[in-house]
């Protein structure tokens, strides 16, 4: 069974592009007042299904425990997938 995986990009066609790049031009556009770039692919060695989509406004603010927070620290990069939060405005 294959995982989801989701992607926001900072604008619509920054995720455009990025699905294009990843799907080697293959994916479909669900189109609607936000598209939606999807395509098969591998995640981390597992069957993926990959949605590329953007946000639309301004995001203000985005943070990580303190841990995560030196660029060069050495931790185990997959687990930045699950740490991130949206800080409260």
């Amino acid at each position: 069974m294959a995982i989801g995986v989701l992607c926001v990009a900072e604008k619509p066609s920054l995720a455009a592009s990025i699905a294009q790049h990843l799907s080697h031009g293959s994916c479909s556009t669900r189109r609607s007042h936000q598209d939606v770039h999807e395509f098969n692919s591998t995640f981390l060695g597992q069957p993926a299904a990959i949605k590329v989509t953007s946000v639309i406004g301004h995001v203000y603010n985005t943070d990580f425990d303190g841990q995560y927070q030196d660029w060069c620290a050495q931790i185990d990069r997959p687990r930045c997938w699950h740490c991130a939060r949206a800080a409260a405005t």
